[in-house]
């Protein structure tokens, strides 16, 4: 203790505590905001990504299978039937119209699904 000029002063004493251990590797990894980020990364690619490029593919594939006489539907709603389909172009030509026999060529990519073949009705009819 000081006494200085009517003040008096309290000297403490700061006892230096021993430094925390180090947790050590993996914990020190796991806690890492780094860590959680990838981690979040890697969770979003395997539920989102991952299942949207598998049904890119199904669906490009199912496309480049149509052939003639495949019921289809296109994506503005268009119901026809296939009457020419190349594998290597990227346009195929629909009848809309039994009746008049009205075609239409489309791009392959506008094709919204096909249609699948009923019991006891075949594509032609």
């Amino acid at each position: 203790m000081f006494h200085h000029a009517g003040w008096t002063m309290v000297i403490l004493a700061q006892v230096e505590e021993a430094p925390a251990q180090n947790p050590g590797g993996v914990a020190e990894i796991l806690g890492s905001p780094l860590f959680m980020f990838g981690l979040l990364g890697f969770m979003f690619w395997i539920m989102i990504l991952r299942p949207q490029n598998r049904k890119r593919r199904e669906r490009d594939a199912e496309l480049q299978t149509l052939k003639v006489h495949d019921r289809v539907v296109t994506a503005g709603g268009i119901l026809g039937t296939v009457i020419e389909a190349k594998e290597d172009s990227t346009e195929i030509t629909i009848r809309i119209d039994e009746v008049n026999n009205t075609r239409m060529r489309i791009m392959r990519s506008s094709i919204g699904r096909k249609m699948p073949d009923y019991a006891g009705q075949t594509a032609e009819s």
